[in-house]
């Protein structure tokens, strides 16, 4: 049985084994005197990965390679948002980031409505679905006054 040993010198790997060498070039960041930083690629700056980028766990796109697409759902597919779908413009409180209040006009500055005026509750017969009947007092059981003792003529 022989004992080998190998030297790494910058991109050339030396086998010394029995009495015979060998020599293997290795390419890329696996040729360097510090090896590969952990993405596999960008050559390590010292013995203890030095400038290389920590690499930590973070869920979703945002964790991966090339981040989110503007959506904040989606995995862009390379740099500066390839493969991202256009975003989709849409005017007035629909295309704000929380959408629309109740009143379907005034844009919400937060999740649930946040940031929306409580909608304002109107009392007795105006507040019902058909209104009031001309009598102001009676409420309408449907369209045109229907259920009033004198019907709403349009």
């Amino acid at each position: 049985m022989f004992a080998c040993k190998a030297l790494l010198l910058t991109a050339l790997l030396v086998v010394a084994c029995g009495g015979t060498f060998g020599a293997v070039i290795l390419g890329g960041c696996k040729g360097t005197q510090f090896g590969c930083c952990e993405d596999g690629k960008t050559s390590a700056g010292g013995p203890n990965k030095e400038n290389c980028v920590k690499i930590g766990f973070v869920g979703g796109c945002a964790g991966t390679r090339y981040g989110c697409c503007p959506d904040g759902v989606t995995s862009a597919s390379g740099a500066n948002g390839l493969g991202c779908r256009p975003a989709t413009l849409v005017g007035g409180c629909k295309g704000t980031r929380y959408g629309c209040c109740p009143d379907g006009v005034t844009s919400a500055s937060g999740a649930n409505g946040l940031g929306c005026r409580p909608a304002t509750l109107v009392g007795g017969c105006k507040g019902t679905r058909y209104g009031c009947c001309p009598d102001g007092v009676k409420s309408a059981s449907g369209a045109n006054g229907l259920g009033c003792d004198e019907l709403i003529v349009s």
